[in-house]
């Protein structure tokens, strides 16, 4: 369904925040590539430096009188995608940076295609929004390769704007190794408990009878190996929901806007208690039954998600383990009880 006739004039927080980002991405990957072939102009496409100057033209008919660029500054993220990937050029440029083209091809094309809704100001929905701002992190992380990490001793929260600022300065892992380490991403109930009261604190400012109704913790050990702790938050009082995203390895916590109107009577159900307080040893239940499966596949499809989900029967929640292997398809969901981590209170999905 469309957007009502008012909302389609009117750019909303979101989309503001996407188009800022997509300014400094595609212009920071311009910039990487044009570093990188610096006095190795002849591996660029001759029919490239052709567009480019043709672009250069248009703009330059009077009475315009545009900035000056250097050429690359008129690419596409088409034609930047096939000038990293050319043979040459990834072998001897690019490949450390990105691990493998496969993984660089396919989110330059969804990026390409989340741009051109930014460029042709339509409003991006919360999917491609979450889609774009992960796109943007894993992108310009590789633009990084090999400068050193910034340590981060607290949380960093800007409760009304997402905050990337630091997202370039952390070494990217491309990798995979064999088996998760999960401590490495330091998940424990002490952070838990952080990132749920900071988050908590700033829904509170808005509505005051906030509850946590979701909570997950999502790795890709692929393209980044990173880690995110997803918490919601419901207002019986308002009927909102308030969306927040802890990210381990920038020690950021970002406030997703605007806050959604829950219209389902379903979604109204919120812990009694917080999980990890009731069942401390999660994490012994994450290792055991990724141990079970075995190592995945580096593929950028490949996820491992723990979560907690709210039931309608009495007994509240039940932990769920989910680990998909993004090459092979393959895909496992264990369900744990909480109570003794034994294969009597674990069942498989």
């Amino acid at each position: 369904m469309p957007p009502a006739e008012h909302d389609i004039n009117t750019i909303d927080e979101k989309t503001e925040t996407a188009r800022k980002l997509l300014f400094e991405l595609e212009n920071s990957l311009r910039s990487f590539v044009n570093s990188k072939l610096k006095d190795n102009e002849q591996r660029i496409p001759r029919s490239f430096w052709k567009d480019w100057a043709n672009t250069r033209k248009k703009e330059r008919i009077p009475p315009r009188e545009p900035l000056e660029y250097d050429p690359i500054y008129y690419s596409t993220f088409d034609q930047l995608k096939k000038i990293i990937v050319q043979n040459e050029n990834w072998s001897q440029l690019f490949q450390e940076h990105f691990g493998r083209p496969d993984g660089i091809i396919s989110r330059i094309n969804e990026l390409d295609s989340i741009r051109d809704t930014i460029a042709h100001n339509r409003i991006l929905s919360d999917p491609d929004y979450r889609s774009f701002v992960t796109l943007y992190e894993q992108i310009m992380r590789c633009l990084s390769l090999g400068e050193e990490r910034k340590d981060v001793k607290e949380l960093t929260i800007d409760s009304q704007s997402i905050n990337l600022q630091d997202s370039s300065s952390f070494k990217s892992q491309i990798d995979l190794e064999q088996y998760v380490n999960f401590d490495s991403y330091g998940i424990n109930n002490k952070l838990l408990t952080e990132v749920y009261e900071q988050s908590r604190r700033i829904s509170a400012k808005n509505y005051y009878d906030v509850k946590l109704r979701d909570f997950s913790i999502q790795i890709t050990p692929w393209f980044g190996n990173t880690a995110c702790i997803v918490m919601e938050f419901y207002s019986k009082f308002a009927k909102r929901t308030s969306v927040f995203y802890f990210y381990t390895k920038a020690k950021r916590l970002e406030h997703q806007l605007p806050d959604e109107y829950e219209k389902y009577a379903f979604r109204s159900k919120v812990y009694r208690v917080l999980p990890w307080k009731k069942n401390p040893n999660w994490i012994e239940f994450m290792k055991k039954y990724y141990a079970k499966v075995g190592p995945i596949t580096p593929s950028e499809r490949s996820w491992i998600v723990l979560s907690a989900p709210l039931f309608l029967r009495e007994e509240g929640f039940r932990w769920w383990l989910t680990i998909r292997d993004g090459l092979t398809g393959r895909q496992e969901i264990f369900e744990w009880n909480g109570k003794e981590i034994n294969d009597q209170n674990v069942k498989s999905l």
